[in-house]
């Protein structure tokens, strides 16, 4: 299950989430993408050139790139929902003894409004209630055949429906104009093909701020250091299945207003806006990283044909690729690797 970055409350000056603002009526994403330099090293056991197992190193270099979501707030609402059914129908004509009366407009007779029933209380309860009501009509009179002989004006039709009343719940999700992280992309350039290997959509179990600078009240101007932690997964074929944790820094400030730009195009920012950096982070990853190639005897009871790994990591927020109006190609570019666009 997918999770999205939220913090403690007492991060009120964001409204409870940590992440670069939003920019309403941005051409280009409406969150500032955050692109991470990405280093693990560590070791395995498995096969290797050598025609035996044994337990060897590994290392890679790459890039992740969080995929980010606007946040929403739940908006409780509730809403009735009416259906009506015709459940008997009587025309009074007591001055016409030939022919049918065919009433073709018994379903547009007028009930009372909502205000005049019964309404219910609670979601998910319906009331049920019949409605008689008689109206001074046009109908058209048919022959035996169904042939239109003529019309008559002024009948009393006297209709009955029953009303069914149900409270549904309405709720929904207000966009706050702030943004989160959804899932990492995450690749892995691989030395020997000379390409990126690539796992999207990696899900981030965990990822948090806090210290004693999300509490310290700031000047304009000033800023203040959080410590983060993250947890975070990568799955993928070949029997991929590692799990990392981090702890790192971050930090976030409030700005000192003024105005910049040029005198044609001036930028005015307003004093004491917040403003983040997204944290970096070191720290350990385990798990199996591909399946087993060569032989080996399994001394516990249920074992996996499968290599386990172990070992370092890093992720250092890069500025230059976050600000990227194309991040994915910036990363195969650094690694110069070829970069084939999508059209679609």
């Amino acid at each position: 299950m997918k999770k999205l970055m939220m913090f403690a409350a007492a991060m009120t000056i964001v409204g409870g989430a940590y992440a670069s603002e939003c920019a309403p009526g941005s051409e280009a994403s409406p969150c500032d993408t955050p692109v991470w330099d990405f280093v693990m090293k560590g070791k395995t056991a498995n096969g290797i050139a050598k025609g035996y197992k044994a337990v060897y190193s590994i290392s890679y270099k790459g890039a992740i790139v969080g995929n980010l979501a606007e946040v929403t707030i739940p908006v409780p609402g509730t809403d009735i929902q009416r259906n009506e059914y015709i459940t008997g129908v009587k025309t009074n004509n007591p001055a016409y003894d030939g022919g049918d009366v065919k009433s073709t407009d018994v379903s547009e007779v007028q009930v009372p409004a909502n205000e005049d029933l019964p309404m219910p209380t609670a979601i998910g309860q319906t009331i049920i209630t019949n409605v008689t009501v008689t109206t001074t009509t046009t109908h058209i009179i048919t022959n035996s055949a169904g042939k239109v002989t003529g019309s008559v004006d002024g009948l009393i039709t006297e209709s009955t429906k029953l009303i069914e009343l149900t409270m549904v719940d309405a709720s929904s999700a207000e966009v706050t104009g702030e943004c989160c992280l959804d899932t990492f992309t995450v690749y892995l350039y691989d030395k020997d093909a000379k390409d990126l290997i690539v796992f999207e959509d990696q899900e981030v179990l965990k990822m948090s701020v806090f210290g004693k600078g999300l509490v310290k009240e700031l000047k304009p101007g000033q800023s203040a250091s959080l410590e983060s932690d993250v947890m975070w997964n990568l799955v993928g074929d070949e029997d991929i299945e590692l799990q990392f944790v981090g702890f790192g820094k971050a930090k976030y400030g409030l700005s000192k207003g003024g105005t910049s730009g040029s005198v044609c195009n001036p930028v005015t920012e307003e004093p004491c806006e917040p403003s983040y950096d997204w944290p970096s982070w070191s720290g350990w990853f385990t798990g199996f990283f591909g399946p087993e190639t060569d032989d080996s005897h399994d001394l516990n009871c249920a074992g996996d044909c499968v290599a386990v790994a172990g070992g370092t990591w890093s992720a250092k927020l890069n500025k230059k690729l976050s600000a990227s109006s194309d991040p994915e190609a910036a990363i195969y570019r650094k690694f110069k690797v070829s970069y084939f666009f999508d059209d679609f």
